[in-house]
């Protein structure tokens, strides 16, 4: 690191517990961060925030609880240091390394790598077989048939709920066009697709004159469309004669987080005797506000801790 202000630089070694030293300028501060990447918004913890003395040097013990740095294909721990002032010298505390800490463990990895959607888009296959969890909404609505008699299906919920993973569910039973609408960008201005059934992943950012274009056309044909939305989009396509049929995605119980893991920690062929406390379960369904996606990151960081604390 240069002396620019607010410099920042990762520790490519950590070990929880461990006293790392910052010699920095004098009276300079400095902050340490957990930064978690990979799976939704980056998310970034402030851990220890200070200042040096006149001679420059900060000592600082890491959380002996924290997760150690881990760059995983779908999800990283990252601990950064940000410093206001001139970086001298960074000095890590001694220990041994991994870059995977479930190879000490002769574990093939994580289980709670909840499957990313490459780039997005509506050819991913959707969650395999043995993870599926049954909902109560598996089976696919069925294409349309009749002309004039068509029907919307919406899947509603907040970000991480199973919304995109439903429609890829249904369309391996009932294949059809789909196309994911990104926030921005030119492919969020392409017209929805239209065929016997469609699938449209986050239907409420199609802009309103496709939107009310596809729907008029499909009430016409008698297709049926699937959408995955955090916006009701009822009354649009009542306007036009379609009969809507709303899924509402949510209230995940610690019963549903403990079966969802146990099928995770089953195909990875975790350690006899591995499994997701009940109370861990409970405080998840509580606070993660019905997002597998958070369900599955504070579960990763988790499993995480536990390889760790059995590699020491």
């Amino acid at each position: 690191m240069t002396g620019r202000k607010s410099d920042s630089a990762f520790l490519p070694i950590l070990i929880p517990g461990q006293t790392t030293t910052l010699w920095l300028a004098p009276h300079a501060t400095a902050q340490i961060r957990r930064r978690t990447e990979g799976r939704g918004d980056p998310n970034s913890t402030l851990v220890w925030s200070g200042h040096t003395s006149g001679q420059g040097q900060v000592e600082v013990t890491l959380p002996p609880g924290a997760p150690q740095t881990y760059d995983g294909l779908l999800f990283r721990v990252l601990w950064e240091v940000e410093c206001a002032g001139e970086v001298q010298r960074l000095v890590v505390g001694s220990g041994a390394w991994h870059p995977d800490p479930y190879a000490a463990l002769g574990l093939p990895g994580n289980p709670f790598c909840a499957e990313e959607i490459p780039a997005r888009q509506m050819d991913w296959e959707g969650v395999t077989p043995q993870h599926w969890l049954e909902r109560g909404y598996s089976v696919a609505p069925s294409p349309g048939t009749q002309p004039g008699v068509g029907q919307l299906v919406q899947l509603l919920g907040v970000k991480g709920a199973g919304k995109s993973s439903h429609l890829a569910h249904w369309r391996r039973q009932n294949p059809g066009p789909g196309h994911y609408y990104p926030p921005r960008g030119h492919e969020r201005w392409r017209p929805p697709p239209l065929a016997p059934i469609c699938y449209w992943d986050e239907a409420c950012r199609i802009p309103t004159p496709l939107l009310h274009w596809g729907l008029s056309r499909a009430a016409r044909a008698g297709y049926t469309v699937c959408v995955g939305t955090h916006r009701d989009l009822a009354a649009e396509a009542r306007r036009y004669g379609l009969t809507v049929q709303s899924i509402e995605l949510r209230g995940i119980s610690a019963g549903d987080i403990l079966a969802w893991a146990a099928r995770r920690i089953e195909s990875a062929r975790l350690a006899a005797g591995f499994e997701i406390p009940s109370t861990l379960a409970e405080q998840l369904a509580c606070e993660c506000g019905g997002s597998w996606r958070e369900i599955a990151t504070r579960l990763h960081i988790f499993t995480a801790q536990q390889a760790q604390e059995k590699q020491r």
